[in-house]
């Protein structure tokens, strides 16, 4: 639950990061990559996890890192890399939930926004705020 609670507290930063400057912080991937390590690692050691677990929970983020790729970066690489370190720290199942719910709440977000006209077919929105929405979410329903 510590482990849940730092990645969030980190997601948040990482959020707001990517809504002021359309970028996010190394530094701050690399805190919360070794976090979802730790918890990976604790996982492990007490037997909740297998190392195939870990390896399958980086699935959605490879994923999303060949979306990137194969999108010219439309998802941006950022977005991949977000995904890849949450893997470890919230599973596979809880990931993959949230991504889903990511994409629908950007979509549905984009949707408004073309509505309203305040923004263009072009226009990018950060998408590290659905990633975060979407995994709380997940988690919460997971409990």
């Amino acid at each position: 639950m510590v482990i849940y609670i730092l990645m969030f507290i980190v997601m948040l930063i990482l959020s707001v990061q990517d809504i002021k400057n359309k970028e996010i912080s190394a530094k701050l991937l690399v805190v919360s990559a070794i976090i979802s390590l730790v918890g990976a690692f604790i996982g492990v050691w007490k037997n909740n996890l297998s190392i195939t677990d870990v390896v399958i929970s980086l699935l959605p983020g490879v994923a999303m890192l060949f979306l990137s790729f194969a999108t010219r970066q439309q998802i941006g690489y950022g977005d991949g890399l977000v995904t890849l370190v949450l893997g470890p720290a919230f599973g596979i199942w809880t990931m993959l939930l949230g991504i889903v719910m990511a994409f629908f709440g950007s979509s549905i977000f984009s949707i408004i926004l073309l509505l309203l006209k305040k923004a263009e077919k072009k226009t990018r929105i950060p998408f590290v705020p659905f990633i975060t929405l979407g995994t709380a979410v997940a988690c919460f329903a997971k409990i």
